[in-house]
């Protein structure tokens, strides 16, 4: 997640002749997932499951940076990209309740776009960091529990 000044490269956002992204990812979070491009600032959201560690609903907002394209060939850009967000997870515990995590969530990864050959996908791969307050109401604690824990997730959008 992490803040990043932009470097070198325009960012993705003020190349971009697309304003919003839909598709698909899978790992922890699994579910949905949107791009949207606001001027020449990128957001990212997800919404679904969350499969590893601590488990439930989980959602995400995200703004991101593009510091860097690692790569520009003529039918794909492969660019690394950062960002910082929050994010909300209801868990699930496993001897039934649950509790709520609160937390801010620091992405990083590598964008994979085929926009160049005319077929508008993009490929992710994400891993963030999470640094999360956890609210249990069945515990009878004043204060509220710091939990720290990563997502990793595979993606693919469909760029409108």
């Amino acid at each position: 997640v992490v803040v990043a000044v932009t470097l070198g490269t325009p960012s993705r956002a003020a190349r971009a002749d697309n304003q919003l992204g839909a598709g698909l990812m899978i790992g922890s979070p699994t579910g949905l997932t949107l791009k949207l491009q606001l001027d020449e600032q990128l957001f990212d959201l997800g919404f679904g499951g969350a499969v590893l560690g601590a488990q439930g609903i989980h959602v995400h907002v995200d703004r991101l940076w593009v510091p860097v394209s690692l790569m520009r060939e003529p039918s794909f850009d492969l660019e690394l990209f950062v960002g910082i967000g929050v994010r909300v997870l209801r868990h699930r515990l496993k001897g039934g309740g649950d509790d709520f995590h609160l937390g801010v969530r620091a992405p990083a990864g590598l964008l994979f776009d085929l926009a160049k050959t005319g077929v508008p996908i993009e490929v992710f791969l994400e891993a963030a960091l999470l640094v999360d307050v956890v609210l249990d109401k069945d515990k009878d604690a004043e204060e509220p529990d710091p939990d720290m824990g990563m997502n990793v997730a595979l993606g693919l959008r469909y760029l409108f």
